[in-house]
């Protein structure tokens, strides 16, 4: 066992917030080493159960409120100053050297850090995630766009110490043309990659869903309804061969839009593991509807399901999807738009049985080889922690 000098803290997720990318970055970073996890009580909870070298862990609990209001964000702020206040001077008398891995942490109090690090000189690596979103000039976060960016400034300053990560090189290079990117260098998300047992297709009906909770905004999750009833009044030829599930639950204000061509669950909170991974499994496709401006500054989680479970995508460009198609060859449809998403579905599903199967196979097999590269990319990254 290597001396234990990694700290790991979230300092913004709660409960099951980032739980695939926690879990995985944990797992291989324990493999070989011990280390400290310092985290809300509800998430390290949840992590303790997944984690998978829990001897080599020590966890240790703080209370943290969800960030549903601007009076919590601000008391969030507060708590998380204190605590990593605490544990920078608890620290700071072990001889052994010290470094901590922040797998995420809210505006202020990464601001906060650099500023006390001035007196700890303390190894900071710094995951990167959502807040990056205030890069853009037009962003899904108006309201707290000033708060956000608050993060984005602490990365320009006080980096002796400091190294940051990023989740993907398309990413990388976007940052790499608007701010001095030497200090940071990325990954790309991390996720497990465990065996998957295919389900046989029994029929000839393609299915079609989304991945993860359906909800407005960015990620226009109520596209899928107009996309069924579109489908199933102008396939009439076909109009049984397809079908369109979500695999996830719904927000409330996604109600209105829903109709009796699309599957879902009517239930709160997340599915269950055994759910999630069964409904997953009868896709043929997964459908993103997010516009080409999304996952400029941040990865999506939704897209590595599709690498995971070997199921091709349907998506309108964007520089994230792109930069993989590219490097692995097809794995899904990337079209301009909404309209063009339609056109792709009623080609598909018009296509002899031999052309669908022919090129479901083209796509899988680039999945599977995308798969093992990027396996073997996240062990060596996590090996040269040291």
């Amino acid at each position: 066992m290597k001396e234990n000098k990694i700290i790991l803290i979230d300092l913004n997720m709660t409960g099951f917030g980032h739980f695939e990318f926690n879990k995985n970055v944990i797992n291989h970073i324990s493999k070989n080493r011990s280390m400290i996890f310092f985290g809300e009580s509800k998430l390290v909870d949840i992590l303790f159960k997944n984690c998978i070298y829990k001897n080599n862990i020590k966890f240790n609990k703080f209370f943290f409120p969800d960030a549903n209001s601007k009076i919590k964000l601000l008391f969030r702020e507060i708590l998380a100053i204190i605590y990593i206040t605490l544990i920078f001077i608890s620290l700071s008398s072990r001889k052994k050297t010290i470094e901590f891995y922040f797998l995420s942490v809210i505006p202020l109090t990464h601001f906060y850090v650099k500023l006390i690090n001035v007196f700890f000189s303390y190894k900071v690596t710094i995951f990167l995630h959502g807040e990056l979103e205030a890069f853009k000039k037009q962003t899904n976060l108006p309201s707290f766009k000033y708060y956000y960016s608050i993060a984005c400034k602490a990365i320009k300053i006080f980096n002796n110490y400091f190294k940051y990560i990023v989740l993907g090189e398309s990413i990388f290079k976007n940052l790499n043309k608007i701010i001095n990117t030497e200090n940071i260098s990325f990954i790309d998300h991390p996720y497990s990659y465990d065996e998957i047992f295919h389900i046989e297709k029994t029929n000839k009906v393609i299915s079609f869903g989304s991945v993860g909770k359906a909800i407005i905004g960015e990620k226009n999750s109520h596209l899928i309804f107009k996309l069924a009833d579109f489908i199933r009044n102008n396939n009439v030829s076909n109009i049984d061969n397809s079908k369109f599930t979500i695999v996830g639950t719904l927000s409330k204000d996604l109600h209105s839009y829903a109709n009796d061509y699309v599957d879902f669950k009517e239930q709160s909170g997340m599915l269950s593991d055994v759910e999630f991974e069964t409904r997953i499994l009868t896709l043929d496709f997964i459908l993103f509807f997010y516009n080409s401006d999304s996952y400029k500054y941040t990865a999506s989680g939704a897209f590595f399901d599709c690498i995971k479970y070997e199921i091709p995508f349907i998506a309108i460009k964007n520089d994230f999807f792109n930069y993989y198609q590219e490097k692995y060859g097809p794995i899904g449809y990337l079209e301009d738009d909404y309209e063009s998403i339609e056109k792709r579905i009623l080609l598909i599903l018009n296509a002899s049985e031999e052309d669908k199967l022919n090129e479901i196979k083209v796509f899988k097999n680039n999945l599977k080889t995308m798969k093992a590269s990027l396996k073997k990319h996240t062990n060596n990254f996590f090996e040269n922690i040291k």
